[in-house]
């Protein structure tokens, strides 16, 4: 049995970020197709104390070519609350 679904209100919704599913999917999507397009326009509304070095978003899968690694953001810095 699935779970129920409840939606918010319409005026809720309309002034939210994110304002319906179909939305969502697709800003889903775009995350994943485009993490660092995606990310960095999200990481552009905050404010920084320190701006990222070097690249925004690096990785490395591949065990021959070194160590496995994600990194995002690399030496930035910020302080949430402030941001909040």
């Amino acid at each position: 049995m699935a779970p129920d679904v409840f939606y918010p209100a319409a005026g809720t919704a309309s002034k939210a970020h994110c304002s319906s599913m179909q939305q969502y999917r697709q800003m889903h999507a775009r995350s994943l197709e485009q993490p660092e397009q995606f990310w960095g326009q999200i990481a552009e509304q905050f404010h920084w104390e320190a701006p990222t070095k070097g690249k925004f978003f690096e990785f490395n899968f591949d065990i021959r070519k070194g160590p496995v690694f994600v990194r995002w953001m690399h030496q930035a810095s910020t302080n949430i609350c402030y941001n909040l």
